[in-house]
């Protein structure tokens, strides 16, 4: 059911008095009180100097006046609309109230809209990692929903190819897959070729078949997940509401102050929540850093370069840093007249696992299309919603680097066949030169002092197969 239109949360009561700059320099945020007059004074620090340009700016901390009443109530709130929070949508809403938060005008405008659309076997991530458990249990369970519920997809099976030198790592990857099991096998190459993918590349010397991958229409699941959560168990769903700052209350709820980005002359309005979900994707860490500080109100200070220098980045909720890496994605002319590509294939991943390689997929309606390079960006904050295409000159580059990936497997495909389709962003939780980390699922309470807290941090790929498996586990952390 749609979200009922809260009252507007009135400011009359809250009077905003600036610190002085030697004041602020010397508190960097504080938060004074005055219960004179039955009021709340709210005195705002002005923001750190020098702030951290790898973090979002943090806006000033939010205080509630006396006998506060927030607009809406919810058990639950999920903050993003994507395939995660859209499965913890329909994974919670039978048993609780619950509210999901999406920023955009629409559901799933990112990283949900902007990927491969594969389902993926599992065979690539470390034994016991939660990238390895939550693909697995994923597929599954993804496989019987799409079933269950009418999406889109194919159990189509996938290709990993190897040349001459990459002979042992290809035998390691089917090793590793067979002991977590995920189920492959090897095809004589020479049959590959003659019967199944004619202008496989004669670089092409070992070919691995994943038979549990497959593709699935991603805004079909989509769809299909917001049905059961909404219409099946009455979510309410709020589209253009950015979560901007983060209060508790003195029960310990969470007050989420929401507000519409499209619109700056928009009222916000106040949601109180029992327990959050933050599926915020590659803003995921902006709000652990807000729902942080404000279940840490003694905190004087806000996140600048030096004083999270000695933090772990990796795991510290004032030093923890996205990063939105770009990926693009080519698609291939007279495909269906000349080249006949018409399956998953994949080169070997690369050494750190930050990305699979720019593979060929094709999609449900038979068009094939190549990706996602790898970018890193210099500017880690504005780069985090910048889906713009690459110059002409940036495009002439990027198809002459397709081209030469796409030819270690494919032959007779030429640079003029490649056309830029989309560029896709993941959110990364290690940067460039670092390996690829794991998962981040995780109740914030005994660790940070967040109860009723889920954080879903780096849900990149294979994010789409294990969407429902991690709302699964947010489920058993909320009970």
């Amino acid at each position: 059911m749609p979200l009922p239109v809260p009252a507007m949360l009135s400011l009359r009561n809250i009077h905003i008095r600036p610190l002085t700059a030697s004041a602020a320099a010397a508190a960097r945020l504080c938060i004074l009180r005055s219960m004179s007059s039955g009021t709340s004074q709210l005195c705002l620090g002005l923001d750190p100097d020098p702030v951290d340009p790898t973090l979002p700016r943090l806006p000033r901390r939010l205080s509630l006046p006396p006998a506060f009443t927030p607009d809406v109530f919810t058990d639950v709130a999920i903050i993003g609309g994507g395939l995660v929070g859209l499965a913890c949508a329909a994974h919670l809403s039978p048993n609780a109230s619950v509210t999901l938060l999406e920023r955009e005008p629409h559901l799933g405008t990112h990283a949900s809209s902007r990927n491969s659309e594969v389902i993926h076997a599992g065979l690539y991530y470390p034994m016991g990692s939660l990238k390895t458990r939550m693909c697995i249990r994923g597929k599954q369970l993804l496989y019987e929903f799409a079933r269950d519920h009418r999406v889109e997809h194919q159990a189509c099976g996938k290709w990993i190819v190897a040349g001459e030198g990459g002979a042992e790592r290809i035998r390691k990857l089917a090793a590793h897959a067979e002991s977590v099991g995920v189920p492959v096998e090897w095809l004589p190459v020479d049959q590959v070729r003659r019967e199944l993918q004619p202008n496989l590349s004669k670089h092409v010397k070992h070919v691995l078949h994943s038979p549990t991958s497959g593709i699935v229409s991603t805004h079909g699941l989509m769809d299909a997940l917001r049905r059961v959560a909404e219409d099946d168990h009455g979510c309410s769903v709020a589209t253009r509401s950015a979560v901007e700052n983060v209060a508790r209350m003195d029960d310990g709820r969470y007050v989420l102050k929401v507000v519409d980005p499209s619109d700056p002359h928009a009222e916000a309005w106040t949601l109180a929540a029992n327990k959050v979900v933050n599926a915020a994707g590659v803003m995921a860490d902006h709000l652990f850093r807000l729902g942080y500080l404000a279940s840490h109100p003694a905190l004087s200070f806000s996140p600048d370069a030096s004083a999270t220098a000695n933090l772990d980045p990796f795991t510290h909720p004032l030093a923890l840093r996205m990063y939105p890496a770009r990926g693009f994605y080519f698609s291939l002319r007279r495909n269906a007249t000349k080249h006949k590509v018409h399956r998953l294939i994949y080169p070997m991943p690369d050494p750190l696992g930050t990305s699979l390689g720019i593979h060929a997929t094709v999609d449900l309606g038979g068009r094939a299309k190549f990706g996602p390079s790898l970018h890193w960006p210099k500017d880690l904050v504005g780069s985090r919603f910048d889906y713009s295409p690459p110059d002409q000159s940036q495009e002439l580059e990027l198809r002459r680097v397709f081209h030469q990936a796409v030819s270690e497997y494919l032959d007779g495909i030429e640079e003029e066949d490649l056309v830029y389709d989309y560029v896709g962003i993941r959110a990364k939780v290690s940067g460039p030169g670092v390996g690829a980390k794991d998962f981040v699922v995780e109740e914030a309470g005994s660790k940070w002092g967040m109860d009723g807290w889920v954080n879903l941090l780096g849900i990149e790929s294979p994010g789409v197969t294990s969407c429902m498996a991690v709302a699964e586990e947010v489920g058993k952390m909320l009970q």
